[in-house]
């Protein structure tokens, strides 16, 4: 396949410059400047999805086009010389970033070259667990369910504390219940009750189940649910009532109950 940046494999700044053809610290300048997506995985750290990389390449490159090309001009929509945009890759044998034509200099309209050409030159393939990266599951699931359903602000944050923990493990490695018991931990001492534990646990699991469902990985590993012990920790919202403050509610609504059938 001629395409090897998968879209949603995530690179290090060091590794992204590389594709990109640029030193570090020009990467870092254009980051900065706000010209190209990113990820903010900590503080001091930075990751890249391979889809941002090229979306990027796609905006700031053009090649001549050719006339076998078909490509259209913005003016007239008839074949020109014109400056298209371009696909591109990285050849990871000559270390050199490749060009191909796009057919067109709309942008929008790349854009959607783009994707067409994707899909019909990549189709994902089952994957065990153990090589499959978690960052890709959570990323193809937010892309294509996640970012359109109701809950998609809250789901996007418990995602993010997915990919803020376990960073570069694949699923296989969060196969393993003490590293889980630390996600867990970690959750509960940002100061989270149990419930919204639960909740940010739902929202990886989710994404899990979609890619299996979707056949991207063959199959899904336990995602281990909030304890009884877990629950049991988290303070009561209020202290229990005593036997006299009941029996007010209770005579309170037997006074309410009065006045309306009285009319």
């Amino acid at each position: 396949m001629e395409m090897d940046v998968p879209l949603y494999r995530r690179y290090t700044e060091a590794n992204a410059s590389g594709i990109l053809g640029v030193s570090p610290a020009t990467l870092k300048r254009i980051r900065t400047k706000g010209a190209i997506a990113y990820i903010r995985v900590s503080d001091r750290h930075v990751s890249f999805f391979g889809f941002q990389l090229l979306e990027y390449l796609l905006e700031n490159i053009e090649c001549p086009a050719t006339a076998n090309e078909n490509t259209k001009s913005e003016t007239t929509g008839s074949p020109s010389a014109a400056t298209a945009r371009c696909r591109t890759w990285f050849d990871t044998k000559t270390r050199q970033t490749c060009r191909a034509s796009l057919g067109t200099t709309d942008f929008e309209e790349a854009k959607q070259a783009l994707t067409d050409w994707f899909v019909a030159n990549h189709v994902p393939k089952s994957k065990e667990p153990d090589d499959h990266p978690l960052a890709t599951i959570i990323a193809r699931y937010w892309q294509h369910h996640g970012q359109h359903i109701i809950s998609a602000e809250r789901t996007r944050i418990s995602l993010d504390y997915w990919l803020d923990f376990y960073g570069e493990h694949t699923l296989a490695e969060i196969t393993d219940v003490s590293l889980q018991e630390d996600f867990h931990t970690w959750l509960a001492e940002k100061g989270m009750r149990a419930t919204t534990v639960r909740r940010a646990l739902s929202a990886g699991r989710a994404a899990i189940n979609f890619a299996w469902k979707r056949g991207e990985i063959a199959n899904a590993p336990y995602i281990i649910p909030v304890t009884d012990k877990e629950r049991k920790a988290a303070p009561p919202k209020g202290r229990p009532l005593e036997v006299e403050e009941v029996a007010k509610i209770f005579d309170t609504t037997k006074i309410q109950a009065c006045t309306c059938s009285s009319f």
